[in-house]
């Protein structure tokens, strides 16, 4: 079975967890007291904030760690690319990218870890806007 593909910009990921906010017509409803029905403003169109839970795999503690470095350039930068399951869901501002936890694979048994030599798990979290 072959792997699909899960990455922002040009970083792998073995999962990429959590619900993508596209981007759609913002609404705004106002109500008025003692006036019969609703006023409906249009605010254009524009995402939302919205996180994403990474995970990967690495050779040792250091690596993760320079992997998490990487990371934190996105913030400020051109929007980067996301693929989840191998279908691309568009480019998206990245606003912040925070470690969750860094693990040890003590025993991949019955899990499908891609690196063999893959010593640690790097979870991240990544908070975006479309």
């Amino acid at each position: 079975m072959a792997y699909l593909t899960n990455q922002i910009d040009t970083n792998l990921f073995c999962s990429i967890e959590g619900a993508i906010f596209y981007r759609q017509e913002q609404l705004e409803v106002q109500n008025r007291p003692g006036v019969d029905g609703a006023l409906i403003r249009r605010l254009g169109a524009h995402g939302i904030p919205f996180e994403l839970t990474t995970k990967s795999y690495h050779a040792s503690y250091t690596a993760a760690r320079n992997a998490l470095a990487a990371f934190d350039d996105y913030p400020g930068t051109a929007p980067v690319t996301l693929t989840r399951n191998g279908v691309s869901h568009g480019d998206y501002y990245v606003l912040s990218v925070y470690e969750v936890r860094t693990i040890p694979v003590v025993n991949p048994t019955g899990h499908v870890v891609p690196d063999a030599n893959a010593t640690v798990c790097l979870i991240a979290k990544w908070k975006l806007l479309g």
